[in-house]
């Protein structure tokens, strides 16, 4: 979505000229989803020229991911007593929609979050914690270390991404979550894959995620420890199939 004014009406020159070039001036279009995909379709690219290859991680990251992975599998599923930890990564933007898990979270006391990262809004959404009455059970962690993030991603219970633009159009955050055996919910929104990426739609039967079922779904995973553990071990696949190194260098030589 372009901002109005003299900014929006350049970045839509841009965009149209790109899609005239993608249409045009070039053989191969390489897109990191199938929602992606059908966008630029629809702008007019042939579908001859637009190749799906996702985004990966990086080997070590992928290494240690995975020992996070085994880690949590030998853990105890969460007791009905404890709380779901929900995790959020990211700048705290206002297009990040922090502010709506917040909302989630108050209507659903059975649930934590912790929220790493940090941005212009982290005062504005630290008061509406304390405002709702939960600011015990959000914790802002600020920006953490690689090892930090490692950690509180090992002990979380869900990943939560609640963006509602099209400028999240990927998410490499959620493939280090299911790399972890975490799963990763984001919402469905037009020409973004964000959803796409942690597929947890399928686990749930939900024909889409949005704000109007994010207590929904959080609430399941909080009184179902059974479908959380299908969740994590659903993400975890899902990673492996379709976002791993091998994956990616399949795809790649297929592009080449």
């Amino acid at each position: 979505q372009a901002p109005s004014g003299t900014q929006g009406w350049l970045i839509g020159l841009y965009q149209w000229l790109a899609l005239r070039w993608a249409s045009y001036g070039v053989q191969v279009v390489v897109t990191t989803s199938p929602v992606l995909a059908e966008a630029l379709v629809e702008e007019g690219v042939s579908r001859t020229k637009v190749f799906v290859l996702p985004c990966c991680l990086g080997e070590l990251q992928e290494r240690l991911y995975g020992q996070i992975a085994e880690q949590r599998r030998h853990r105890q599923l969460p007791r009905k007593q404890q709380p779901l930890r929900l995790i959020f990564i990211g700048r705290l933007d206002s297009y990040k929609r922090v502010d709506w898990l917040i909302e989630a979270c108050a209507a659903n006391i059975t649930a934590e979050l912790h929220v790493i990262g940090d941005g212009s809004l982290r005062m504005q959404l630290e008061s509406q914690a304390q405002a709702v009455g939960i600011d015990k059970a959000v914790v802002f962690h600020g920006r953490v270390s690689e090892q930090e993030k490692l950690d509180l991603l090992r002990d979380s219970d869900l990943l939560v991404l609640p963006a509602d633009s099209c400028n999240e159009a990927f998410g490499i955050v959620q493939l280090e979550a299911m790399a972890c055996g975490v799963p990763a919910l984001a919402f469905d929104f037009p020409r973004s894959g964000m959803a796409w990426v942690g597929g947890l739609k399928k686990v749930l039967g939900f024909p889409q995620l949005d704000r109007q079922n994010l207590v929904k779904v959080i609430d399941q995973f909080a009184q179902d420890s059974q479908l959380l553990a299908e969740a994590s071990r659903a993400g975890e696949r899902r990673y492996w199939n379709e976002f791993s190194r091998q994956i990616w260098h399949g795809r790649l030589a297929e592009l080449c």
